[in-house]
């Protein structure tokens, strides 16, 4: 599994246009640089990938800027990752998960890596799902709350993991 900082600023940048949705408007690109402390063209490059996906929207005019193409609660994690990233799974055996019938590394009929990657890919996927723009930009406790229902087990801190 692959998530670079492409995807996590484009997480980023998507969080703060959540953060502006109602009540503050749309957000220039110098705007979200200079907030998310992010290279303003790399900003530009993001949101143009983005705005390609029909996850966000550009306003024009003297108050223009970028929008949320739909309310924050509509656009997961896993939306903006995959736009910006592509799949980030890079296993052979993700084919079996896009319909092959066959491995091509090996003739064995039943294979126990084939069933740990099916079932972290799942995983990964159901949490990104669950992991709306809305639920993203509250405090930390309640996001971990949230995505440990999704996961069913208690999401553990970073420091204590270490």
């Amino acid at each position: 599994m692959r998530i670079t900082n492409k995807g996590e600023y484009g997480l980023r940048i998507a969080m703060r246009l959540a953060r502006h949705y109602q009540s503050e408007g749309p957000m220039t690109t110098h705007q979200i640089a200079q907030t998310e402390r992010l290279p303003e063209d790399y900003v530009q490059k993001l949101l143009w990938e983005l705005l390609q996906a029909k996850l966000i929207e550009s306003r024009r005019g003297a108050k223009g800027g970028f929008v949320l193409a739909k309310p924050p609660a509509q656009i997961t994690a896993r939306q903006i990752i995959w736009a910006l990233e592509g799949n980030i799974f890079e296993i052979a055996c993700i084919r079996f998960m896009e319909g092959e019938k066959r491995c091509m590394y090996l003739d064995l009929h039943d294979c126990g890596l084939r069933a740990l990657w099916v079932n972290i890919y799942k995983k990964v996927n159901e949490l990104l799902t669950e992991a709306t723009l809305e639920l993203l930009i509250q405090k930390e406790d309640k996001v971990k709350e949230q995505l440990s229902r999704v996961s069913g087990r208690r999401i553990i801190p970073i420091a204590a993991a270490t």
